[in-house]
């Protein structure tokens, strides 16, 4: 017959060795002991006689301490004028200091008619007494259940029914399983995931910081070139009402370039509602960042409102892989919608540069003609577009940690991704061994109620198919 920890194995395909952990040797050897304990506990008192010992008591001990023994089967005392055994009656514990009352015809204990009680004897484990008191030339002997250490490399249980040692590996099979899915509620891989996704979501969060310093930085130089264009204006007025009327479309093209300045420097886009000052790209950038954190590493906080907390709580403490993977993909899609706004926000700036060089350019070609003043809203213009350069320089330097944001993204949702098989890999295992467990469990149950009722040909058939 194979052993039991490779019976074990056999049912329920996990490996037992030498390093394994949930279950490791020492833990299949208790399952296996505190199986063969159990099953002891429920037997009838036919198949307990199988697992019954004696222990002597004589004038070196004449009591037994309970603590560490089964129940008591009976108790005999020997008779040394006849050496033979005579059985002890059992007494309630409060008649016990009777047994020395020759006047009590019911309890009085005698060499023919030995007694024996269980009590406390003023400690907190029972002890059971023998009367008249066992001596070497008159030991007692207290038959009781001697529940077996059962190590995981046995392959028989001594003192052990036969019919019923194929329930100590069913039970030591179904612990085993119990012991790998707990063990599964710690994933280090997966906890390495979520951790890496969360550092990068942190640097992101650094990166739109100095996105949002180089948008500043580009504020004020538009609003510098604005008050250059004020003042082309001013002077473009002037020569207008110098010049014939073609000259007006200085004035135009001017004013075209102060509304595209006017526009970057308060961020109030109107053309198309684009974003407005309570609702910048970077303002949308930073509120998906934060939803997208927030689901990760706070679920309480996040934006769906439903979640009880964060995602490894989901799988560690609560082992819900379903929340775990819904929390996931609300978080990817929160960092899709940081990089789209991105995009538009690149795209926006882009648009309104372009649109103030072209109309500067405009106003400079008109302005060829007109002398001192055409020099002079000249003067202004190339100061103005002096500062549109200087703002577009750290509008390039924005776009430079607006790339590196999508690329914290991109490797955030490789993690979020990693983690998601990881989820669904263990999630799939789990639910194998949990189907299992259930199945062993349900032939463990049949089979003890077989052994209870005294039917025991269940138990010998299923011995006999695992020899």
């Amino acid at each position: 017959m194979a052993n039991f920890d490779d019976q074990v194995m056999g049912l329920t395909g996990l490996t037992v060795n030498g390093s394994s952990t949930a279950p490791s040797q020492p833990e299949l050897t208790t399952f296996l002991t505190d199986g063969a304990k159990e099953i002891i506990n429920v037997l009838p008192r036919n198949l307990k006689a199988k697992c019954t010992t004696f222990t002597l008591l004589n004038a070196s001990a004449t009591i037994l301490d309970l603590d560490a023994i089964g129940e008591i089967m009976h108790v005999t005392r020997e008779n040394a004028d006849s050496g033979y055994y005579a059985p002890c009656r059992k007494i309630p514990a409060m008649y016990g200091d009777m047994s020395n009352d020759s006047g009590s015809m019911m309890h009085y204990a005698s060499a023919t008619d030995p007694v024996y009680w269980v009590d406390s004897n003023g400690s907190d484990a029972a002890t059971l007494f023998v009367k008249p008191t066992p001596t070497d030339a008159q030991p007692a002997k207290a038959y009781h259940i001697s529940y077996p250490a059962v190590a995981y490399n046995n392959a028989t249980i001594a003192n052990f029914p036969d019919e019923a040692e194929y329930l100590v590996i069913l039970y030591a099979a179904c612990k085993s399983l119990q012991s790998t899915m707990a063990g599964m509620n710690s994933n280090s891989d997966i906890t390495t995931a979520f951790t890496a996704t969360n550092t990068e979501l942190d640097e992101t969060q650094a990166l739109a910081d100095s996105v949002n310093a180089e948008i500043v930085l580009s504020k004020a130089e538009v609003v510098l070139a604005k008050a250059e264009v004020v003042k082309a204006i001013a002077e473009a007025a002037e020569l207008a009402t110098q010049t014939d009327g073609s000259s007006s479309g200085i004035v135009t093209a001017l004013t075209a370039i102060n509304t595209a300045a006017d526009r970057m420097g308060t961020y109030n886009w109107t053309d198309g509602a684009t974003f407005d000052t309570t609702n910048k790209q970077l303002t949308r950038v930073k509120d998906a960042l934060d939803n997208a954190q927030k689901i990760i590493d706070d679920g309480a906080n996040s934006p769906t409102g439903d979640a009880a907390g964060d995602a490894a709580t989901y799988l560690f403490t609560e082992e819900d892989t379903e929340l775990v993977e819904s929390t996931i993909k609300i978080a990817d899609s929160e960092i899709k919608r940081a990089q789209t706004h991105i995009a538009e926000w690149v795209s926006i700036i882009d648009g309104a540069l372009s649109e103030v060089n072209a109309f500067a350019k405009e106003a400079e070609s008109r302005t060829g003609f007109s002398g001192a003043k055409s020099l002079a809203i000249k003067g202004h213009i190339d100061t103005a577009n002096s500062y549109i350069r200087t703002a577009e320089g750290y509008i390039k330097t924005a776009n430079a940690y607006g790339q590196e944001i999508q690329l914290k993204i991109a490797i955030a949702s490789g993690y979020i991704q990693e983690a998601a098989a990881r989820i669904q890999e263990d999630k799939q295992q789990y639910q194998w061994y949990q189907a299992q467990q259930i199945k062993l469990q349900q032939d463990y149950d049949k089979g003890v109620k077989m052994l209870v009722s005294g039917n025991v040909s269940y138990g010998e058939e299923e011995k006999s198919k695992r020899r």
